[in-house]
């Protein structure tokens, strides 16, 4: 465990434990006094049983349901990381909607069962791209980030595996499309002063100088998707929808050609980017480890993740014949190995680091290697649709989704590991909520 990583826990459990002992409430007769992983765990059961409730209902109510469910587990959690008491779960959660967010994170271990929920917030029509119809948004206010897949990306699906990840650490961390936004109009010189009109033309004029540029590059699968088919017009008519349209990983591209900053390197090489996007409040901070001994890499990830971090494995993902490497969101950890989320896809279980493979490559019926990922629709190329932007990502194709919530073991990782960044929360300003950052203390820290 680093230096840097011991002090911080240090810290945290000191203020977390005087924070517990001091709000602990007196004769609490509907709650009981849980440790974590059974929290965590009474939870689970409660949101399968809810989406099996809310799955029943007329669809014109599963939004409201999923908004009370969200905020009951919200609510919980409040209670329990205040007191370490669990309070006694709802049959039926109030539909009474807070729009105040309770500044906290919940558990990665509960993104399986919260993301359903989410999504039902979500709708094409939603006031703001990336929130619910209500104007929430969820992934960033409960620290539970959506999977996102590189497959439908504007720019370069076939190499922004790197930004994708990143949205998804951001997130993570309760920072958002609105955060990502903000830091690109500050790089446009858009003020709130500006009309709508000049800050539409800034809008459309980066956003088709930066297209224009991606044309440029050197090989095709850098380049916008479809570009064979893409006219003057058609880039000029994405530049206009940019701003609204955008995903928060296409909106992060753009963010870096604006800074200067080749997308390959905002993982390993983040500080830059995190300051941009830490408005008033302190920047999150980033630690690399390279130790590939899984004993010693596990509690350190599980303890940036309880602390309400991040954390993005990159590996080596072409045999021995190459040293390309691709990054990844890690979700949980788990006894054997990660629950991460593939934007790319799902890990061949019997991929060879040290033979000429390719984690991603697929077999054929006599059960030998297929030197491709025999999936074009997503590659580099629009097809019959243009795929790209908030709506489509809100209703992903099969083969677009099979990354999320994937798993890679821990015999995987030690042999194609390249690094492990971890991504810690910064502090929030003094007008922000407070923010839940007790860690949890083990002897072994993983999932039982």
């Amino acid at each position: 465990m680093s230096e840097q990583t011991h002090q911080r826990l240090q810290q945290q459990s000191s203020a977390g434990e005087q924070q517990r002992t001091s709000n602990r409430p007196q004769g609490s007769s509907n709650a009981t006094q849980v440790d974590r992983m059974r929290a965590i765990q009474t939870l689970n059961t409660w949101l399968e049983s809810q989406r099996s409730r809310v799955e029943r209902v007329p669809i014109m109510l599963k939004q409201t349901e999923s908004h009370g469910v969200l905020q009951t587990v919200e609510n919980t959690w409040v209670h329990y990381e205040k007191s370490g008491e669990f309070l006694e779960l709802p049959t039926t959660p109030s539909r009474d909607l807070n729009l105040e967010p309770a500044g906290i994170f919940l558990p990665t271990e509960l993104a399986v069962n919260l993301r359903p929920f989410i999504e039902m917030t979500e709708s094409s029509a939603s006031a703001s791209a990336e929130s619910s119809a209500a104007g929430v948004d969820w992934n960033t206010r409960l620290g539970i980030p959506e999977y996102r897949s590189q497959s439908d990306n504007l720019v370069a699906p076939e190499a922004s595996c790197n930004v994708t990840t990143m949205a998804m650490i951001l997130e993570r961390m309760g920072i958002g499309r609105e955060e990502v936004l903000a830091a690109l109009e500050s790089k446009m010189d858009i003020s709130t002063v500006d009309s709508s009109e000049s800050r539409d033309e800034s809008w459309i004029d980066t956003t088709l100088n930066y297209l224009n540029r991606q044309m440029r590059a050197d090989v095709a699968y850098r380049r916008v998707r479809g570009e064979a088919s893409l006219s003057n017009t058609n880039r000029k008519s994405m530049a206009e929808d940019y701003r609204e349209e955008a995903q928060m990983e296409d909106l992060l591209d753009l963010l870096l050609n604006e800074m200067g900053i080749h997308r390959t390197s905002i993982i390993s090489e983040p500080d830059r980017l995190l300051s941009a996007l830490s408005g008033e409040n302190e920047a999150p901070t980033s630690e690399k480890i390279w130790d590939k001994n899984w004993d010693r890499l596990a509690p350190q990830v599980q303890e940036c993740l309880e602390n309400g971090g991040g954390a993005a494995f990159s590996f080596k993902h072409k045999g021995n014949r190459s040293d390309g490497s691709h990054i990844v969101s890690i979700l949980v950890v788990e006894n054997d190995g990660f629950l991460i989320d593939d934007p790319y896809g799902e890990i061949r279980e019997d991929y060879n680091k040290r033979a000429w493979d390719d984690a991603y490559w697929s077999r054929n019926e006599e059960d030998k290697l297929i030197g491709s990922r025999d999936r074009s629709s997503q590659q580099n190329e629009s097809g019959e649709v243009d795929d790209w932007g908030t709506e489509w990502a809100r209703d992903l194709r099969e083969e677009e989704s099979r990354g999320q919530e994937s798993r890679i073991s821990s015999a995987q990782v030690s042999k194609s590991m390249f690094y492990v960044q971890l991504f810690h929360r910064g502090a929030p300003s003094e007008n922000a909520p407070s923010t839940s950052k007790r860690p949890v203390m083990r002897g072994n820290p993983r999932i039982q």
